[in-house]
């Protein structure tokens, strides 16, 4: 099923199976929820996590515009 998802992490955790791994915009979102629904998965829960911006990241550097 992994490769489904097209590279994201799968654990099983007590009865569950938990999908990890970085949604880059709505589109693709919107492409994973279509695939859990068409294997007929019943989905618990979504949520974002934001991940800490370094200094390679133009939103994570101080007074540089954006």
């Amino acid at each position: 099923m992994g490769p489904f998802f097209g590279g994201m992490a799968l654990e099983r955790l007590g009865g569950n199976t938990i999908l990890t791994g970085v949604v880059r915009d709505q589109a693709e979102l919107q492409g994973i929820l279509q695939r859990v629904t068409s294997l007929g998965l019943t989905l618990i829960e979504v949520t974002a996590v934001e991940r800490a911006l370094g200094a390679s990241h133009p939103a994570g550097r101080r007074g540089s515009p954006v």
